[in-house]
């Protein structure tokens, strides 16, 4: 359902909790149908009573003629015409019951239409975008807010063919995001997509990162270092430190 915007419930970059009101339409037109379906099943249900109390009338007058005609004192055509009396009778109840059923269901659905005029958050997360502004008219289907759950965050990385095989999904990393003065989180592979990239032999790599605290934004840049092999006591140093000279590699010692 759409229609005219009469509450929103948050601004771009708040959080929501999944299930919280967050846009409430106009049901002013919806209400006033209301009240009409209620006055309608009032009405009904005082034509039920009333249609009750002739189809008793009716039946208890019915069931004497019949002790009447066994005994004479009625004619056949006397008896026929209570009976006709009694279904025209039973026939009133049954459609005063029918329009009691109707105006319910009536009521029912203008109910069910007043609770979807009412929009809850469907995740918690962070509103990214909103659309629309207060006493807007939205048509049916549009989208009011985006909503991203950014508690847990996905980073693609790139892997050169010639590690490929030395990547597998589960497999623990970490990633450091710059923007964050090189804070690190903890990560996994999740998964990794077959298809290499036809250009530059590279692969993709889905890597999910717990982000409970909210820090990594989408769009950020981060550098996802992953440990191949672990060498015991080995000497480590910068990468930038490492000259090279034909095909030897060097780093210069300072020695005090």
């Amino acid at each position: 359902h759409g229609g005219k915007i009469v509450a929103l419930k948050g601004e771009e970059g708040e959080y929501v909790k999944a299930g919280n009101l967050i846009v409430q339409f106009d049901t002013s037109d919806y209400q006033f149908q209301k009240q009409q379906a209620v006055a309608s099943k009032n009405a009904a249900k005082a034509g039920v009573n009333q249609a009750q109390s002739n189809y008793q009338t009716a039946d208890t007058t019915l069931k004497r003629y019949e002790g009447l005609y066994k005994k004479g004192f009625v004619s056949r055509q006397a008896l026929d015409e209570m009976k006709n009396a009694s279904q025209v009778a039973q026939a009133g109840l049954g459609s005063a019951e029918e329009q009691v059923n109707t105006a319910a269901a009536q009521i029912n659905l203008l109910d069910n239409t007043m609770h979807d005029m009412k929009i809850a958050a469907p995740i918690s997360g962070i509103i990214d975008a909103k659309y629309f502004n207060l006493n807007e008219v939205a048509g049916a289907g549009s989208v009011i807010y985006h909503i991203v759950d950014i508690d847990r965050v996905y980073i693609e990385v790139e892997i050169p063919e010639t590690h490929i095989a030395q990547i597998r999904e589960k497999m623990a990393v970490t990633v450091a995001v710059d923007s964050l003065n090189g804070q690190e989180f903890s990560g996994v592979v999740e998964r990794i997509i077959p298809t290499g990239n036809r250009d530059n032999r590279n692969f993709t790599a889905k890597v999910l990162v717990q982000n409970p605290d909210r820090l990594i934004k989408p769009g950020m840049f981060s550098r996802v270092n992953v440990t191949l092999e672990t060498i015991p006591n080995a000497l480590s140093f910068d990468k930038k430190a490492l000259l090279k000279e034909g095909d030897e590699y060097y780093v210069f010692k300072v020695r005090d």
